[in-house]
């Protein structure tokens, strides 16, 4: 009778150990694939990080910087601003004076 539940309790003990194990090489092979997926994306990264993959980019030379800020050239606006509104001005007469005989010419 004691060898009989020596058995029992050995073939439990063969179950238990063999699905511990068969669940270790499950995760094994989880964390086999998941290293496989970093490892191409690094692949992947790693190709995109090439020099000859940098699209329409080129490197001319140093970078140059002046010592005081470029400022606005408010000499220059103010005399745009000026001769625009000038001609524009000129333009609107010519506008208004065009929709009057156009009206006097309706009316006649």
């Amino acid at each position: 009778m004691a060898n009989g539940k020596i058995l029992t309790l050995l073939s439990a003990n063969d179950e238990n150990c063999s699905e511990l194990m068969y669940d270790e090489n499950e995760k094994n092979n989880i964390e086999v694939i998941e290293l496989e997926k970093l490892n191409e994306e690094l692949k992947t990264l790693q190709v995109l990080m090439e020099p000859y993959n940098y699209k329409n980019t080129e490197i001319v030379g140093s970078v140059m910087t002046n010592d005081y800020p470029v400022k606005p050239k408010k000499s220059l606006i103010v005399t745009v601003a000026f001769v625009t509104g000038f001609i524009m001005s000129i333009f609107f007469v010519f506008f208004l004076e065009f929709i009057r005989n156009e009206k006097k010419h309706q009316l006649q």
